[in-house]
């Protein structure tokens, strides 16, 4: 029997190995943090969407493998998302966002080990943007009920124009529209708002479809809405479009009280809620844009406030930078970006200000100016820095890993012209 064994050992072509090659990799969040139960798709390049030759899934630390590959070819390797996953297992992470999308891998020799092969997992805050609110007066289809006497169900949810999934906001069963009251977000893909009122004495369903435009509160041009103040916490909310004096929509950073938000989930909108007020009742709401002028405005009393911001025109630039590099390889790394924000005229004075890099943010406002944040590397290995204060044109930047410290001058608002 020995003597079969090694004369079939000896058989084998020269340069073979006794076992198949290997594909390995991790999947982590932006912290780092391996992602347990992520669905793994190996496949062939001309492979139709959500074929696969194998499938694995991460363990706790994120790592997965697919052992015995055996043929020498390039493979596809990929996280399997909405409609390729369905049909196998719930997704953990249905928010998430992955990069790269896929990676291309090539088994150059029979046995060949290929480890690396990561990818990283960004929460999609771009999902729910646009936050909105329904009364029972938005389904007038409810009054031809006798909800007194029949069982009547409402649905409302969205549909994603790529996949036709349904993303629920609502289900349940209306006795008393006047206590009827939907508080959501709008995901930023939906175009339509759908619902679908249910009863038992009818044997069909009503079913109504909304645009997603008409969602948001009707404030008139330029407009934002100041509610009356909560009666319990005292807090208000705020929502309405931010437009040019001739009435075009302005994506821009919105802050007041402490939060903020940005007018781009549609263009022009925003809405922002319980906000605390300062001690004489007044809110300070900041609008800032790229190529305007700051917008600031203290909002003492509920109603209808008018915002039209105005273009600054060109602002001195203080800040004579290289253009960053592409590093699409450092793409998902987090790095930390640090430094101080100081006015451009006497390159001394600190700024309180609040910086913006990749998602994170902080106040400039110990005394000091200084700022340091943790933030991941865009898909290019970029980092794009924003910079916004009260009297300040807003100050814009573009960074790599290489050069993440910087010391930030802030033109005046007074002088842009």
């Amino acid at each position: 029997m020995l003597q079969k064994l090694l004369a079939a050992i000896l058989s084998l072509p020269l340069g073979a190995s006794l076992h198949a090659g290997q594909i390995q990799g991790q999947i982590t969040d932006e912290q780092g943090d391996g992602l347990k139960g992520v669905l793994v798709c190996l496949s062939a390049p001309d492979a139709a969407e959500g074929e696969c030759l194998r499938t694995g899934l991460t363990n706790r630390s994120g790592t997965y493998t697919f052992s015995s590959v055996g043929e020498t070819r390039t493979y596809i390797v990929k996280v399997l998302t909405g409609t390729a996953l369905r049909t196998r297992k719930a997704d953990p992470y249905p928010n998430y966002t992955w990069e790269p999308v896929t990676h291309k891998v090539k088994l150059a020799r029979t046995g060949d080990e290929i480890t690396g092969i990561d990818f990283t997992g960004t929460f999609n805050f771009s999902n729910f943007q646009a936050e909105f609110e329904l009364r029972g007066d938005d389904f007038p289809e409810l009054y031809n009920y006798d909800l007194a006497n029949d069982y009547v169900f409402l649905k409302v949810y969205t549909a994603d124009p790529v996949n036709s999934e349904q993303n629920l906001i609502f289900l349940g069963q209306v006795a008393d529209i006047s206590k009827l009251f939907i508080e959501a977000s709008l995901p930023l893909s939906a175009t339509e708002l759908i619902y679908e009122v249910y009863s038992a004495a009818a044997p069909d369903p009503v079913i109504v479809s909304i645009s997603a435009s008409s969602i948001s509160p009707d404030t008139g041009t330029g407009g934002i809405y100041v509610s009356a103040p909560n009666t319990s916490t005292g807090t208000i909310d705020l929502s309405g479009t931010i437009e040019t004096s001739d009435g075009n929509d302005v994506c821009a950073m919105v802050l007041a009280s402490g939060k903020h938000t940005f007018s781009c989930f549609p263009n022009g909108y925003l809405s922002l809620i319980d906000l605390s007020r300062e001690r004489n009742g007044a809110v300070k709401l900041q609008i800032y844009a790229e190529g305007f002028k700051p917008f600031i405005v203290n909002l003492t009393e509920p109603g209808q406030q008018q915002v039209a911001i105005t273009a600054s025109g060109s602002c001195l630039d203080y800040n004579q930078m290289a253009p960053p590099g592409k590093h699409p390889e450092s793409a998902g790394q987090w790095i930390h970006v640090t430094g101080k924000t100081l006015v451009g005229e006497d390159q001394f004075t600190p700024i309180c200000a609040m910086v913006l890099a990749n998602g994170q943010y902080m106040f400039s406002c110990g005394g000091s100016g200084d700022y340091a944040l943790h933030v991941p590397l865009d898909s290019n290995g970029q980092v794009k820095l924003q910079v916004y204060a009260d009297g300040f044109a807003p100050t814009i930047l573009y960074l790599d890993e290489f050069n993440a410290n910087n010391t930030l001058y802030m033109a005046r608002a007074s002088e842009c012209r």
